[in-house]
């Protein structure tokens, strides 16, 4: 996982993927922990917070997004580059979910505060809800993605959500149609129900986000616009702020882009 604005790095995965099922360690995955123990993973942070102090770092894994054996394990992973001092700033859950198992909001909350009582940030980094292609229950889907949204915005800590692709058309899950947007790049129903939970519900934790259009006529420093794609604002921002003919869009706080 990782972000990038104006060129610098904001967020990395820094180890991901390194605990079995029940808990412990995968030392037989990786060269670093068969070698090394699970040790390395301290090592690991300590080594990405020298090249950059400024960047996030997070472990990453999966089915670590409802309380059991591997999320506990997941928490004592993140005490442990703790006690060792190196710096860890948050969880990437990656929330590989199947349509219909989701279950209640309530459990992914409990289990989210659990790793924020950590005094880490948490973000679902891979989202994708599985429906079978032969049979797909889209009312479903739909109402499991609003249940991971509207988690999320219940516990503050919960700093994003991003989905492991976007159309059907091209996904890791075979036989099945996970994603917003389906084969034919049309918006499904998740789609609607993921902009309802981010607008109404939750009740607590973050501020929902939304997409923001500016007017393209803002004044241009220098008097040209920016092409499509482009930056068009954020905080620190002093380039173009204009985007004719498209529309400068407030992606979050930091960035605007011309859409």
């Amino acid at each position: 996982m990782v972000g990038h604005y104006k060129g610098k790095c904001y967020a990395w995965d820094v180890v991901n993927e390194a605990l079995n099922e029940d808990g412990s360690y995968r030392n037989s995955g990786s060269v670093w922990g068969s070698t090394i123990g699970p040790a390395f993973i301290p090592m690991a942070f300590a080594a990405a917070a020298a090249a950059d102090p400024a960047t996030k770092l997070y472990y990453n894994d999966y089915n670590c997004d409802k309380a059991g054996a591997k999320s506990t394990g997941a928490q004592n992973l993140i005490r442990m580059v703790k006690a060792y001092g190196a710096p860890i700033h948050g969880m990437g859950l990656q929330g590989h979910f199947t349509t219909g198992q989701v279950g209640a909001a309530s459990g992914l909350v409990s289990n989210l505060q659990a790793f924020a009582n950590l005094g880490v940030d948490v973000a679902y980094t891979e989202v994708d809800i599985a429906t079978p292609s032969s049979n797909p229950n889209f009312a479903q889907q739909a109402t499991d993605y609003a249940t991971v949204v509207s988690a999320c915005k219940q516990v503050a800590a919960c700093v994003g959500i991003t989905t492991w692709g976007f159309t059907d058309k091209h996904t890791w899950i075979s036989n099945s149609y996970p994603l917003i947007w389906d084969t034919n790049l049309q918006k499904k129903a998740a789609y609607s129900s993921i902009l309802n939970a981010w607008g109404s519900g939750g009740g607590g934790g973050g501020t929902p986000t939304t997409t923001t259009r500016l007017p393209t006529t803002t004044p241009v420093p220098g008097g040209s616009c920016t092409s499509q794609w482009g930056q068009c604002g954020g905080s620190g921002w002093v380039g173009s702020a204009c985007c004719a003919p498209y529309t400068c869009n407030v992606l979050n706080p930091y960035y605007s882009q011309c859409l």
